[in-house]
């Protein structure tokens, strides 16, 4: 088993003991990385804890109110 870690604003996220991030590359990759360019994405869960919950903004809250400078 690898020793998963996820930093978001290098800060360390709360994840759990089962959360798989698997990734695939080619060869491509390792000798030019401009020559293949895939976008595609995961979906991860990422538990509830009081540090995440700080982390993403109490996200999870519907009636919280965002403001934005210009």
């Amino acid at each position: 088993m690898k020793d998963v870690r996820l930093y978001i604003a290098n800060k360390l996220v709360d994840c759990s003991d089962t959360l798989s991030l698997p990734m695939n590359y080619t060869l491509e990759d390792f000798n030019n990385p401009t020559l293949v360019k895939n976008s595609f994405s995961k979906t991860i869960s990422i538990p509830g804890t009081k540090n995440n919950n700080k982390l993403f903004g109490e996200i999870y809250k519907l009636d919280r109110m965002q403001h934005y400078e210009e």
